[in-house]
């Protein structure tokens, strides 16, 4: 016996024991050793908080039941995938995490109420964010180059005469308006949707047009136009009053945001950022 404690192989059995035992001991109650899939009464808890927000009622023992399995499931997979490597350049998965991060970064001061200072000085930083759109109401008619050849300054001086004369709906009737999309007459128009129809360039020039009179040509991803702008409406901020519960979200979406910005910053700084100076596409 005396000599047997003496081995070295002893040594070494006894020594793991110890080292083992002590694991056992100190470790986390939720944390399982590695090949053990523990479900712990928190993971039951958070299962069935989980049911409840989807359900609106506790699940009944069978779904519980399968809750648990489906987590067991999901965490073999999980685990074999990681051993394999796949989790490693998924764009998908690098996307989630990032976001999960920025998720557990908010402090939840921003879900407080906002004091009526802070939404006054949001609404009056932001103006943009809370203005009704400009709307224009106009006619348009469409020169068909093919129809214009190379004598277009011509076509238009002509075409123009005849629209600013006394027969105008007469000879509106009389002239191609163009493609389909692009329809004769349009009121009140926003001016986002005049720009997505004509493009932006288009949009912007009705509004230095004169009032009441054809003029142009005015250029769109179409072509060139003739128009005639009839009434604008310009855009104006909507008052506080009537939308502050928007304002409100806006502030809270910006608090969020300011606050993950933050925690980027205090990460950034424990990196050593190597990068191209001039990056090729």
């Amino acid at each position: 016996m005396k000599s047997a404690l003496q081995e070295p192989i002893v040594h070494f059995i006894v020594l793991g024991a110890l080292l083992f035992g002590s694991y056992e001991m100190l470790r986390p109650e939720n944390v399982a050793p590695e090949g053990e899939i523990l479900v712990s009464e928190a993971r039951i808890a958070n299962l069935t908080q989980a049911f409840v927000r989807t359900w609106q009622r506790p699940p009944t023992q069978s779904e519980l039941t399968r809750l648990i399995d489906d987590y067991i499931r999901t965490e073999v997979f999980v685990r074999e995938a990681m051993a394999l490597g796949l989790d490693r350049d998924d764009a998908i998965i690098r996307q989630r995490l990032r976001q999960k991060i920025e998720f557990i970064s908010v402090d939840g001061s921003q879900d407080r109420e906002a004091t009526d200072q802070e939404l006054k000085d949001y609404y009056q930083d932001n103006p943009q964010q809370y203005r009704r759109q400009t709307k224009i109401s106009f006619r348009q008619v469409f020169l068909d180059p093919e129809k214009a050849g190379a004598d277009l300054e011509s076509e238009v001086d002509r075409l123009l005469k005849r629209l600013n004369g006394t027969q105008v709906a007469e000879e509106l009737e009389a002239i191609d308006g163009g493609p389909v999309l692009l329809k004769p007459e349009w009121r009140d128009t926003d001016q986002s949707e005049i720009a997505t129809r004509f493009g932006r360039k288009f949009a912007k020039a009705l509004l230095h047009q004169p009032a009441g009179i054809w003029t142009g040509p005015l250029s769109s991803g179409y072509g060139e136009h003739l128009v005639k702008v009839e009434k604008i409406h310009p855009g104006e901020v909507v008052p506080l009053e009537l939308i502050r519960q928007r304002v409100e979200r806006d502030w809270r979406i910006d608090q969020r945001r300011m606050q993950q910005d933050a925690l980027y910053q205090r990460l950034l700084e424990k990196y050593r950022i190597v990068r191209p100076a001039h990056p090729k596409s």
